[in-house]
């Protein structure tokens, strides 16, 4: 059983006219199970939608998995066997996603995959730019996805969800897309040890 607790509002009233412009903070306390006024409104709950999850559950798998393909196809096409021999070359997401990093990905809205391994010997000896090349592969492709997702959203993509009853979900989706996208583009350019930018 519950108690009704007594709310505490406060309100900064400007005045109705410019000229007798004179704020006064009223504040008061609202008896439990009296009404509300108008002008009070609740703080916005902290948590999240099942929506917010499951586009970042489509986001993971779509961002994280081009990501490290992209690193291992561009090793492979530069002479450096490494992923195909570890299953890497494909666009299976149980191949590329991290549990730990899937799961903060959901919870946070940024996570990581499991690291695309590749012998730098094998790459430097196709060409010395060749480990930069790899590297500079799964930031490209999450600025590729951004531009494509930009461009979705530029065309009405989002118009066409009004049509379906999905406008609200697939623009708040593509604006996620676009973002998250752009957000592991630049985080993956710091030159920090474990990142793609070292």
């Amino acid at each position: 059983m519950g108690f009704l607790q007594p709310h505490y509002v406060f309100e900064l009233d400007f005045g109705k006219h410019v000229d007798s412009f004179r704020p006064r903070l009223r504040c008061g306390i609202i008896p439990p199970g009296s009404n509300r006024p108008e002008w009070y409104n609740l703080p916005p709950r902290s948590g999240e939608s099942l929506s917010t999850y499951f586009s970042r559950l489509l986001i993971l798998i779509i961002a994280l998995t081009v990501h490290e393909f992209a690193h291992a196809w561009s090793a492979d096409q530069l002479g450096d066997p490494t992923p195909r021999w570890q299953g890497r070359l494909t666009l299976n997401p149980l191949s590329h996603l991290d549990p730990v990093g899937s799961l903060v990905f959901l919870l946070v809205g940024f996570g990581w995959a499991k690291p695309v391994q590749v012998d730098f010997a094998r790459l430097q000896y196709r060409s010395p730019a060749a480990p930069m090349l790899v590297a500079a592969a799964g930031p490209l492709s999450n600025l590729g996805l951004a531009l494509i997702g930009s461009v979705a959203y530029q065309f009405g993509l989002a118009g066409v969800g009004t049509q379906l009853g999905l406008l609200s979900w697939l623009g708040s989706f593509l604006t996620d897309f676009i973002l998250l996208n752009l957000v592991l583009f630049f985080f993956n350019l710091i030159p920090v040890a474990p990142l793609d930018g070292e």
